[in-house]
């Protein structure tokens, strides 16, 4: 399983990258892996706030959905819209592939999400 020590990692196997007030979310490879081959992303709409925890799309495969699930409370700035038409690119780069970026309301969240090694360490499947 790969993990960026730059980033931090949620139980519903999702990665953030962060800079600044903002956050890039993504899928880990293990995150893809149970589900399958990706087949659909649906995306929230720019402006769409959420708070930690609540669904903010989905990802869908040959035989799974799954719910994407805001790891951090935010307001959504900017989409990968390629994943609309080219879903495979999740197959192909998780690590690589980002889904939404969002404006962080409380970057003291992201101190409750795994690092790498915590990420690394869990036996959730």
């Amino acid at each position: 399983m790969m993990t960026n020590a730059e980033r931090r990692y949620t139980r519903h196997h999702n990665w953030i990258e962060y800079s600044s007030h903002f956050a890039w979310i993504g899928m880990t490879e293990l995150g893809i892996h149970l589900v399958g081959e990706v087949v659909f992303v649906e995306l929230p709409s720019i402006g769409q706030r959420f708070k930690c925890g609540e669904p903010l799309g989905s990802i869908e495969a040959v035989d799974a959905f799954s719910t994407l699930y805001a790891p951090v409370s935010g307001e959504i700035v900017e989409l990968n819209r390629e994943l609309q038409a080219h879903p495979e690119q999740l197959n192909a780069d998780p690590a690589g592939t980002w889904i939404v970026r969002i404006a962080l309301v409380d970057e003291a969240e992201l101190d409750a999400l795994f690092d790498a090694h915590e990420y690394a360490s869990l036996s959730i499947v």
